[in-house]
C-alpha cells in the first residue's frame, strides 16, 4: 500500500515538473486550477477546501463524517491517497478530481449532550459519546458558577443515536452597589435584581446627597469573567463598592445695605468649597461703609448656622448675605416695647439719626403698664431722664444696634375670704397681687368636716381689686344609737336613730 501511495505521489510531482518546463517562468503563479471532491456515499459526510487555487500554491482539504459513519480516506480515481481525515499539498497546474469515500458503521451509536441556557444559548461545546449498540451509559453533569442544572447526570442504553438537551438555569442575583465615602464610610447603596449573564449599569450621579461619584457609571456583565463578582457568584448578593467624594459647592456674597439693597458699584464674589470643609470668610472693606461683621466661618454641613438650611434645600450654589452700614447717610433703627420679662407689648417705633450724632427718645405712657424706671436706670444709666421720661443715644454704626424701652404692668389685688355659713372664719384670708388682664387659679383650702362652694377659684383680672369669698357648709351624718347590757350583747333599749346632724352640732 505504501509504494502504491508513493507512486502516485511521484506522478503528482512529475507532473508539476513537466508543467513548470513546459511553460516556463512566463506568467508564473498566474494561473489557478480546480480542486473537486465528491462525497461517496453523498450522505456519509461532508468536506471542506474544495476550489480554485493558483499553481504552487498550498491546499488543506478536511473529511467530517456523519453520524453512524467512518472516514475511508481519499481517493483519486481507484487509488487511496491518505486515511487522515485532513489532506494536504501543494497545486500543481492541473485541475484535481478526488472522491472522500465513507463507511456506514452499523455497530456504533452516538450520544450527543447539548448545553444550553434558559434561553436557548448555547454555552458549552456539544459532547458527543460514542458506544456501541445497546451498551450502556453514564455521563456526569458539569455544575457551572452562576447555573442550576436540571440533570446531575446521564445514564442508559444507548441503542439508537440519541440527542440530549442539558438545560441551565441562569441564577438571581441582587446586585448592591456600596456608596462609602474616601474614608470607607457607609453613605447608603443603589441596588437592582439580576440574573448571570445579564449586563447591569448604574449611574451613580445624584445618588447621594451632597456627594459626587468618582465612577459616575458602573457597568459590566455578571459572569465568571467579571472580576468585581466572580468570587461572589455562590452567593445570592452580589456587592461592588462605589467610592463618593464631597460636591463641591459655589458660594456667593451677597453685599448689601441695611435695607436689603445691594450696595451699588460693587461685584459680588463668591468662593469654591467642598461639602464637610471648614470656611472662614472674611468679608471686603468699602469706602463709606461699615461692615456688619469681620469675618464668617463654618464647616459646610446641614448643621451649619449659616448654610445648613441651604443645603439641606439641596440648593447647588449657595448665599452668605455680608449686611453694611452706611456712613455717609443717616440710619434709622427700631424703638422696641417690652415688659419685664422681654415680652413685646406695643409695635415698634423708630428713630432716624446721622451716624455719630446723638438723638433724644420719649419714653412714652402706655395704658396698663407703668415705666419701669428701676430697670432703665440700670441699663441706661444717666442717659435716662426719668423725670421728663426721655432716653438720650448716640447713633453707631453697628447692625445690631436698637433701643429698647422697660415697661412693668399695672396690678390689682385678688381677696379670698374663707367662711362659715355664719359669717364667721374658716381659714386664712388669701390674697395675691396680679398684673392687669391676668389669669389666676386657686385652690380653696380643705376644712375637716366642712365642704367648699367654690372648690377651685379661677378667673381673669381686669382693671380693679377682685374680692371673693368661698363659702364652707358643714358636712352632715347618720348617727346610730345601740343600747346593750352591760357585759352582755343583749338589747336592752330599741335602737336610735338620728340620720341628719350636722358637723360640730350636739344631739340627745
Amino acid at each position: 500500500m505504501k509504494k502504491k501511495f508513493l507512486l502516485i505521489f511521484l506522478l503528482l510531482t512529475l507532473t508539476f515538473i513537466a508543467s513548470f518546463a513546459f511553460t516556463g517562468c512566463n506568467g508564473c503563479g498566474l494561473k489557478s486550477y480546480r480542486i473537486t471532491i465528491t462525497c461517496s456515499p453523498e450522505e456519509g459526510g461532508s468536506v471542506t477546501g474544495q476550489g480554485m487555487y493558483k499553481k504552487g500554491s498550498a491546499y488543506i482539504l478536511k473529511a467530517t463524517p456523519n453520524t453512524n459513519y467512518v472516514f475511508d480516506g481519499w481517493y483519486m480515481g481507484e487509488s487511496k491517497l491518505s486515511e487522515d481525515l485532513q489532506f494536504s499539498g501543494t497545486m500543481g497546474a492541473f485541475n484535481i478530481q478526488l472522491t472522500a469515500k465513507f463507511n456506514y458503521n452499523e455497530t456504533n451509536r452516538t450520544l450527543t449532550i447539548h448545553f444550553k441556557d434558559d434561553l436557548g444559548t448555547k454555552i458549552a461545546e456539544d459532547k458527543i459519546i460514542t458506544k456501541k449498540k445497546g451498551e450502556s451509559y453514564n455521563v456526569a453533569i458539569e455544575n457551572k458558577v452562576g447555573y442550576t442544572v436540571d440533570k446531575t447526570s446521564l445514564s442508559g442504553v444507548l441503542n439508537d443515536n440519541t440527542t440530549v438537551t442539558v438545560t441551565y438555569t441562569r441564577k438571581s442575583y441582587k446586585l448592591v452597589i456600596n456608596c462609602k465615602d474616601e474614608n470607607k464610610d457607609d453613605l447608603g447603596n443603589v441596588e437592582n435584581n439580576f440574573r448571570y449573564g445579564d449586563r447591569y449599569s448604574f449611574d451613580l450621579n445624584g445618588k447621594i446627597d451632597y456627594y459626587k461619584p468618582q465612577i459616575s457609571n458602573i457597568e459590566g456583565i455578571i459572569d465568571i469573567n467579571n472580576s468585581l463578582l466572580a468570587g461572589q457568584l455562590n452567593n445570592s448578593v452580589l456587592k461592588i463598592d462605589a467610592t463618593f467624594i464631597p460636591k463641591t459647592y459655589k458660594i456667593n456674597f451677597k453685599l448689601i445695605d441695611e435695607n436689603g439693597e445691594i450696595i451699588s458699584g460693587q461685584t459680588q464674589p463668591s468662593e469654591y468649597k467642598k461639602y464637610l470643609e471648614s470656611y472662614r470668610f472674611v468679608p471686603k472693606d468699602i469706602d463709606g461703609w461699615v461692615k456688619g461683621v469681620e469675618f464668617v466661618e463654618g464647616t459646610l454641613t446641614l448643621n451649619d448656622a449659616l448654610l445648613g438650611e441651604q443645603l439641606t434645600n439641596k440648593q447647588n450654589e449657595l448665599t452668605i448675605t455680608f449686611v453694611y452700614v452706611s456712613l455717609t447717610k443717616p440710619r434709622t433703627i427700631p424703638v422696641k416695647y417690652v415688659n419685664a420679662i422681654g415680652k413685646k407689648i406695643k409695635e415698634d417705633t423708630s428713630v432716624t439719626e446721622e451716624i455719630g450724632n446723638n438723638g433724644e427718645v420719649d419714653v412714652i405712657e402706655i395704658e396698663d403698664y407703668f415705666i419701669d424706671v428701676a430697670k432703665m436706670t440700670e441699663i441706661y444709666g444717666e442717659k435716662f431722664n426719668s423725670s421728663e421720661n426721655k432716653l438720650s443715644f448716640t447713633m453707631v454704626s453697628d447692625k445690631d444696634f436698637c433701643i429698647t424701652l422697660y415697661y412693668k404692668s399695672k396690678t390689682v389685688t385678688l381677696t379670698i375670704n374663707y367662711l362659715k355659713e355664719d359669717g364667721s372664719v374658716i381659714a386664712n384670708q388669701y390674697t395675691q397681687t396680679i398684673d392687669y388682664n391676668s389669669s389666676y387659679n386657686v385652690t380653696s383650702p380643705t376644712v375637716k368636716g366642712y365642704s367648699p362652694d367654690k372648690p377651685v377659684v379661677s378667673g381673669t383680672v381686669q382693671k380693679a381689686d377682685v374680692s371673693i369669698t368661698v363659702t364652707y357648709t358643714a358636712k352632715k351624718f347618720k348617727v346610730t344609737v345601740n343600747y346593750y347590757y352591760k357585759g352582755t350583747t343583749t338589747v336592752a333599749s330599741p335602737q336610735k336613730v338620728f340620720n341628719s346632724v350636722a358637723f360640730g352640732s350636739t344631739f340627745t
